[in-house]
């Protein structure tokens, strides 16, 4: 990655933030340099821990539908 005139490889970066990630420029452009390290550096890979999954399922309980089943067919 060559650096630009600033020391930054932003248009380095913003190829990876679109081809890799999926973002927008926008959205790249948008993101501050701090969140951009953390992504890069593959922080918070490791999924939600127990704690954190509970919370979410009872924030947003699965919804049964019309015959009792819910979203996965269970």
């Amino acid at each position: 990655m060559s650096a630009g005139e600033n020391g930054w490889p932003f248009q380095a970066w913003q190829q990876i933030a679109i081809r890799r990630f999926g973002l927008a420029p926008s959205e790249f452009w948008a993101m501050p340099v701090c969140d951009w390290l953390a992504l890069l550096s593959g922080l918070n890979t490791g999924g939600l821990d127990r704690e954190t999954l509970t919370r979410l399922l009872e924030i947003y309980p699965d919804e049964e539908t019309e015959n009792g089943h819910n979203a996965t067919g269970d």
